[in-house]
């Protein structure tokens, strides 16, 4: 639990600077309107300057990510070793960790299995992702998420956090009588990407139609391949993830 408390108090800073981060950032776009044709209206948005995530914010998360899988490790390791009531052997001590498996087949192989009672077998199981997927979740499940975001912090590189697009508002004066079409490309944003294209046809020849747009952004971890499929948006790390390790440190105290 202490480790826990640690990783919470990383995430409690991250979210107090997240905060203070969005209150003065705007996301500004540039509308390009060189595709018209005759009868058809063609915008493109482009990115045209943002306030990038501090650099810190990567070794922050990093922190936070290490004291939640290690608070998961240190719960099996005394569960194991209260029920053994005596020492390990070194070659046994290494086989204690809290495993994340995607199927039971690869769990029931895991070196844990080897030196756990049954009772503790049992309740790191019922924690594992299979049992209880999340659609909402970029990986499926909070702690697949973990895992991933773990091992690119332990074995690969500092987490890079970005922005990454997260609802556009396009609106055309007078409103055109038929539904205008777009094209939200999303992506990692940076200066010069193109956001979206919109397309409409027009109302009558010659007629004057004003466009104008609205960006908002989701604050994210960069997806590396291939161990993340796509961004981690920063709250499901402080919120769905930080919740399940703290659901599973409780099933293994009960």
């Amino acid at each position: 639990m202490t480790k826990l408390g640690r990783a919470r108090e990383h995430l409690d800073l991250l979210e107090e600077q997240l905060g203070d981060f969005h209150e003065p950032n705007g996301l500004a776009l540039r509308m390009d309107n060189d595709f018209d044709t005759a009868d058809k209206l063609v915008r493109r948005f482009v990115v045209a300057d943002f306030v990038p995530p501090p650099d810190s914010w990567g070794p922050l998360i990093g922190d936070a990510v290490a004291n939640m899988r290690a608070a998961l490790d240190h719960a099996v390791w005394a569960l194991v070793v209260g029920d053994r009531r005596d020492s390990l052997s070194e070659a046994d001590a290494r086989k204690v960790q809290f495993p994340i498996y995607d199927d039971l087949a690869a769990f029931l192989k895991d070196r844990l299995v080897q030196v756990a009672d049954q009772a503790v077998i049992d309740a790191v199981e019922q924690c594992q992702p299979y049992n209880n997927e999340d659609d909402r979740m970029t990986e499926g499940h909070p702690l697949k998420t973990l895992r991933a975001l773990s091992n690119i912090d332990k074995h690969r590189v500092l987490h890079v956090v970005s922005l990454t697009p997260a609802h556009l508002e396009i609106t055309a004066t007078p409103r055109l009588p038929q539904e205008p079409t777009v094209k939200f490309l999303g992506g990692e944003l940076h200066k010069g990407a193109e956001l979206a294209t919109w397309s409409a046809r027009r109302p009558s020849r010659g007629a004057e139609v004003k466009v104008e747009a609205k960006a908002t952004a989701w604050v994210a971890v960069r997806a590396t391949p291939p161990v993340l499929a796509l961004p981690v948006v920063l709250g499901v790390i402080y919120g769905p993830v930080f919740d399940a390790v703290g659901e599973c440190i409780d099933r293994l105290r009960g």
